[in-house]
């Protein structure tokens, strides 16, 4: 987290780097999960337990810090995108928290 934030606070990168960076934090999530969490279910499915393929696509798919990085990085690439202010960035989150 503290790699991400000064990533995006130091870094002078524009709205397509940040975009690059976070599908390729989004692609790595995905790899890392399915050879985790998916191959070893399949695994475990095809030696007889049917039951692992319940969960497959929820393992694949669970929550991460990779995943959450990667969507904060093309959240700040549309932010830069579209030139939103600080404050009506902070603004954005706070009604958004509030509503949570």
């Amino acid at each position: 987290m503290i790699s991400l934030g000064s990533n995006l606070v130091f870094s002078d990168a524009g709205p397509r780097k940040l975009a690059k960076r976070g599908c390729t934090t989004l692609v790595a999530f995905l790899l890392l999960n399915i050879t985790r969490d998916a191959l070893p279910d399949i695994a475990i499915a095809l030696a007889g337990h049917a039951d692992a393929f319940d969960v497959l696509g929820y393992d694949m798919l669970a929550s991460d810090i990779l995943g959450f990085a990667g969507f904060t990085f093309l959240f700040f690439a549309i932010i830069k995108y579209f030139q939103i202010s600080p404050l009506a960035t902070l603004l954005i989150s706070v009604v958004h928290a509030d509503r949570q």
